[in-house]
């Protein structure tokens, strides 16, 4: 299942040409996939890593920037895990602006323990809970230029 949640483009986080500045939407993004995990599992990120003896860390990010994105405009922001593997996961967010899709990242995260700061399997209570955010990739998500080429032709409405 998708999470989603809308999220107001502030003037300050604008460069001079009025657009959401390119900086600012990994911030989006992140901040964005922390309110929806609060609002589907009654928790914050804190209170889950300390259950879980560890966190995930972001240890690659790719970003497309398909629309401009203009300050006052109200974002939803999705966002789902569309891989999931021992020690890893990876997941999509895409920030939609008038039904159109602005932006996508994929963020690739890793499971690291917090007793020796290494990289463990995901505990195996936590991957059922991802379970609930997982989506099957489709044919579009290949490597990331596929998907974008996919989502730019989705645009074209």
């Amino acid at each position: 299942m998708k999470f989603s949640s809308h999220h107001k483009v502030r003037y300050a986080d604008c460069d001079p040409l009025g657009h959401l500045n390119n900086v600012k939407y990994l911030e989006y993004f992140m901040n964005a996939r922390e309110d929806q995990v609060v609002q589907h599992y009654n928790k914050g990120f804190d209170e889950i890593n300390v259950e879980a003896g560890g966190s995930f860390v972001a240890v690659s990010n790719q970003l497309a920037y398909l629309r401009e994105v203009l300050p006052f405009q109200t974002c939803e922001i999705t966002s789902h895990i569309f891989e999931l593997k021992e020690k890893k996961t990876k997941m999509e967010m895409q920030m939609i602006v008038n039904g159109q899709i602005s932006a996508f990242l994929w963020t690739e995260f890793l499971w690291m323990n917090f007793l020796d700061r290494r990289s463990g399997p995901i505990p195996t209570h936590l991957s059922q809970i991802l379970i609930d955010n997982f989506i099957a990739p489709d044919e579009t998500m290949i490597n990331f230029e596929t998907r974008k080429s996919a989502l730019l032709k989705t645009n074209l409405i």
